[in-house]
C-alpha cells in the first residue's frame, strides 16, 4: 500500500467513525462477537484520548474473549451500554467506570442479591433528571465491591465489612450497619469508628453516623481507653469530625466515665497535634494519685496519649504533690500537659508549704519527673516571670 492510499483509507475510516458516533437511536448488537467490535468503534469515535481508549479496550477485549466476563454479566453490559448510548453518554467516565464495577463484582464473587441492589439504585440514578446522581453512584461504587472503599480523593474512606446496601432517597446513598468505618491518607495516618451505623452521601461527600466506639490504640494506649459516641458527621474532604456528649472511659484516670466532646482527625502535617482529642464538660474533677503521691484537680482532656489538665484564669487546674500524705506543693495553671513519665506547665502559680510558711511564685515554668520524683522550676528574665521566689519560711 502506498502513502496516498494509506492516508485516503484513514480519511474514510474517520468519516465512518464520525457518522457512527452521530447516529440517533443507536443500539449495540446482542451478538457478543459483534458487540466487542461495536464498543471499540464507539469508544474511538467518542473519546478524545485515543491512546487511553486503546489501553482500556485491549484490557476489556481480553476479559470479554476469555469469558472473565461471562453469561449474565455480558448481557447486562450490552443492555447497559445501550442505555448509555441512548442518553449519548461518553465512554469516560460512564462506560469505563461501569465496566470496572462489573470487573470487581466478577473477581470478588459478589452475590446476585448484591448486584441486584446495585443495579436497582444505578437504574434510578440513570433515569433521574440530574446526571450528577449517576456520576455520584459510579464514583461511590468504583472500588466498593473490591475493598469496600466508597470515597477516594485526598483521603480514603471505607467500611471494614460488606455489611452495606445502596439506597436512593432523592439522591444515592450508602447505608452501613454494625461495622467499622476507617479513613486514612497516603501518610497512613487514620481515624476509625468501631461498631457503628449510618449513611454516606456521595453528593455531599459526608458521612452521617450514629453510635460507635473510638479507641486510643493508635496513640499507644490500651484497649481500656476509649470513648462511646452517639452522633457524628465526617466531611470526607477534610478527614475530621466532632462528636458532642461523648462518654470517655479510662480507669487509670477516673473510676467513673466522663462526658465531654470528642474530636478526631486524619493528620496531614508532620508536626500537627495528635488525635483523638477529648475535653470533659466538667471543669472540676479530682483524680487521686494520678502518679504516686500526686493528685490532680481540674478539667480533663486527652491529646493523643497525653492527659491534659484544663482550667481558666478564674478557676485554674491544680497539681498537688503530697509528702507524708499531706499537701506539700500546689501548682495552679490554665493547662497541664501530662503523659506516663512527666507533667509540664508554662506560666504556673507555685506554692510550696513548709510548716506554717511557704515558698511562692506567681508565674513560673514547672516540670515534674514521675519516675525520679523530681520537680524542676524554670524562671525566665521576662515580665512577671523574673520575679524572685518569695520565701517566707527562710525570710
Amino acid at each position: 500500500m502506498n502513502y496516498k492510499s494509506f492516508i485516503f483509507g484513514w480519511f474514510f475510516y474517520f468519516i465512518w467513525v464520525s457518522s457512527f458516533a452521530q447516529k440517533d437511536n443507536f443500539y449495540f448488537s446482542n451478538d457478543t462477537t459483534k458487540f466487542i467490535k461495536e464498543i471499540e468503534e464507539y469508544f474511538y469515535a467518542n473519546t478524545g484520548n485515543k491512546k487511553e481508549a486503546e489501553e482500556f479496550l485491549n484490557d476489556f477485549s481480553k476479559r470479554w474473549k476469555a469469558n472473565n466476563i461471562a453469561g449474565f454479566y455480558k448481557q447486562n453490559i450490552i443492555e447497559t451500554s445501550n442505555l448509555f448510548a441512548q442518553k449519548k453518554l461518553k465512554p469516560y467516565p460512564y462506560f469505563a467506570k461501569y465496566y470496572k464495577i462489573i470487573y470487581d463484582m466478577t473477581e470478588n464473587n459478589i452475590t446476585k442479591n448484591v448486584f441486584d441492589n446495585f443495579y436497582l439504585i444505578f437504574i434510578k440514578a440513570l433515569n433521574n433528571r440530574s446526571i450528577k446522581n449517576l456520576q455520584d453512584i459510579l464514583d461511590m461504587c468504583e472500588n466498593l465491591y473490591k475493598d469496600h472503599t466508597f470515597y477516594t480523593a485526598s483521603f480514603m474512606f471505607k467500611t471494614q465489612s460488606n455489611n452495606f446496601t445502596l439506597e436512593f432517597d432523592s439522591v444515592p446513598r450508602l447505608k452501613y450497619q454494625s461495622t467499622n468505618i476507617i479513613g486514612k491518607n497516603t501518610r497512613n495516618d487514620s481515624i476509625a469508628i468501631e461498631e457503628t451505623s449510618g449513611y454516606y452521601y456521595p453528593n455531599l461527600k459526608k458521612i452521617y453516623g450514629k453510635n460507635g466506639k473510638v479507641s486510643w490504640k493508635k496513640s499507644g494506649l490500651g484497649d481500656d481507653v476509649y470513648a462511646q459516641i452517639k452522633k457524628y458527621i465526617i466531611d470526607c474532604r477534610n478527614g475530621t469530625y466532632t462528636s458532642d456528649s461523648a462518654v470517655f472511659y479510662g480507669k487509670q484516670y477516673f473510676e467513673k466515665p466522663q462526658i465531654g466532646k470528642l474530636t478526631d482527625k486524619i493528620i496531614t502535617e508532620k508536626n500537627e497535634e495528635t488525635y483523638p482529642r477529648f475535653d470533659s464538660y466538667s471543669k472540676r474533677l479530682l483524680v487521686k494519685d494520678i502518679y504516686p503521691n500526686v493528685d490532680y484537680d481540674g478539667g480533663f482532656g486527652m491529646r493523643g496519649d497525653k492527659f491534659v489538665g484544663t482550667g481558666n484564669a478564674e478557676n485554674p487546674a491544680k497539681i498537688i504533690l503530697k509528702k507524708n500524705n499531706q499537701k506539700f506543693v500546689v501548682v495552679s495553671a490554665v493547662s497541664f500537659a501530662m503523659n506516663k513519665e512527666r507533667i509540664a506547665a508554662y506560666g504556673a502559680e507555685l506554692k510550696i508549704f513548709l510548716k506554717n510558711d511557704s515558698i511562692y511564685h506567681p508565674y513560673i515554668g514547672f516540670k515534674y519527673d514521675a519516675a525520679k520524683k523530681k520537680m524542676i522550676l524554670l524562671r525566665s528574665d521576662k515580665g512577671i516571670e523574673k520575679t524572685p521566689l518569695t520565701d517566707t519560711y527562710h525570710n
